[in-house]
């Protein structure tokens, strides 16, 4: 009883670790399920991250800073001019700015050492370089952010691409099986009758030519299906060894993703995301203008600065706190200085540029993918209507080849017509889904 038991538990234990490994998605689970785990996506939102603390680093700089320093110094022999201070512990005490005490006594081992601690504050009062860092690292924040975003849209069409790709592949490969196993049959009785001598050896050997081929293809299209899983898991951020099960349907797909000539499209540049991304960098390319022409001006801080002595017996001419206010003024540079204003206002230039560019581009580009979707969408629907006529016109013909009205020669024909009439269908659906997809994320405002 205890066996059984402890393989009950075994076998409960191995079924719940193949539930683990096998995940069930829709195409809108998928979709999420890439936004939290892609591989992509999970970068971008690092460098998110990451220039928040950017933002924060270059914000410190303007903050006050604080440091520390110690040092212990011992001389193996004091300067003759040292040495006269042996003795003279009231003035050395004076000197050091310490109490001065009657009969204090200083020695020569005392003076040969010495150690010290220091503290410095500084605060930084005016700086144009600190201003426009500040400014580049925000506008080097907003990009991060904008990244991101193309890159979730980027993601979310290639999954759903990735998505149909495998619908696609499953559908067609049921097809093929389906057709392959009738013309087994068809075979099997067709050598049945051949052996009762009604029919040629060309009848049979056309079917098993016919029959080989498309064993061949459903062959190489299991393999496209195999990889074509592959290929959505990674877009996907799914481990290798994670089976998964699409619950959508090709059919249900089509009609739920409204795939209709869409009316009153009203494509705005401005809201797009590459035009965000190229308006990001014609800023940074301001900026760096700025900080070029920056250069020019002073940097001003003040700073406090706190010496402790540690020998109040050894010679220190330091005095124990001071305050003051640093100036930095550049005066002349050869023309170096306005020589990076030049480059600098180029390249500010080319950005504004490739801002205009990217608008005009931007406009052909929807032009182009709207002229795409029309045409993809009536390529759909012509290709649907002729696999229906396709699929009757073949099984009309195998029909008439049973009843042996029809020659092997014109079930091969119409199978083969029948397939590729298949193969076009898929590929307008895969097509239109495609270019909707293009479209859409074009018609998508930031």
């Amino acid at each position: 009883m205890k066996k059984l038991k402890l393989i009950l538990a075994l076998v409960f234990s191995v079924l719940i670790v193949k539930a683990q490994d096998k995940q069930t998605f829709t195409l809108e689970k998928a979709k999420a399920y890439a936004k939290e785990h892609s591989y992509i996506l999970l970068n971008s939102k690092a460098d998110i991250e990451s220039a928040k603390k950017k933002v924060w680093e270059t914000t410190a700089i303007g903050l006050p800073q604080v440091s520390a320093s110690g040092s212990y110094n011992y001389m193996f022999s004091l300067p003759e001019v040292t040495k006269q201070f042996a003795g003279l512990g009231d003035l050395i005490a004076k000197l050091s700015g310490k109490p001065v005490g009657s009969g204090t006594k200083v020695s020569e081992s005392d003076m040969k050492w010495s150690s010290t601690v220091d503290v410095k504050v500084t605060q930084l009062l005016f700086s144009g370089s600190y201003i426009v860092g500040l400014q580049s690292a925000k506008a080097y924040k907003l990009l991060s952010k904008l990244v991101h975003t193309k890159n979730v849209d980027d993601v979310v069409e290639s999954v759903e691409n990735a998505y149909i790709t495998v619908l696609i592949a499953e559908e067609n490969k049921g097809i093929l099986e389906n057709t392959c196993s009738n013309l087994r049959k068809i075979l099997k009785e067709t050598s049945e009758i051949h052996k009762e001598g009604f029919i040629e050896d060309i009848d049979v050997d056309q079917l098993e030519l016919t029959v080989s081929k498309i064993e061949n293809s459903l062959s190489m299209l299991k393999r496209q299906v195999d990889l074509a899983y592959r290929l959505l898991k990674f877009q996907m951020g799914i481990k290798e060894n994670i089976e998964i099960v699409l619950e959508e349907r090709l059919d249900n797909l089509i009609l739920s993703s409204n795939l209709k000539l869409m009316s009153n499209l009203n494509f705005d540049v401005n809201s797009n995301i590459n035009y965000k991304l190229a308006e990001n960098q014609t800023e940074l390319s301001h900026l760096s203008l700025k900080l070029a022409k920056t250069n020019f001006l002073p940097t001003i801080a003040a700073f406090y600065n706190h010496n402790e002595n540690l020998n109040d017996k050894s010679f220190n001419m330091n005095p124990a706190d001071v305050v003051g206010v640093q100036v930095s003024l550049p005066i002349f540079s050869s023309g170096k200085r306005i020589s990076q204003i030049g480059q600098a206002r180029i390249e500010y230039r080319k950005a504004q540029t490739n801002m205009l560019k990217a608008s005009e581009g931007l406009i052909l580009q929807y032009e182009q993918a709207k002229t795409n979707y029309y045409t993809s969408l009536d390529t759909y629907k012509n290709n649907k209507k002729n696999l229906k006529i396709s699929k009757k016109i073949y099984d009309k013909t195998t029909i008439k080849y049973k009843e042996g009205v029809s020659s092997s020669l014109d079930l091969t024909q119409t199978q083969n017509q029948y397939l590729q009439a298949q193969s076009d269908y898929y590929s307008s659906v895969l097509n239109l889904f495609k270019n909707k997809n293009q479209l859409s994320k074009l018609l998508k405002k930031y």
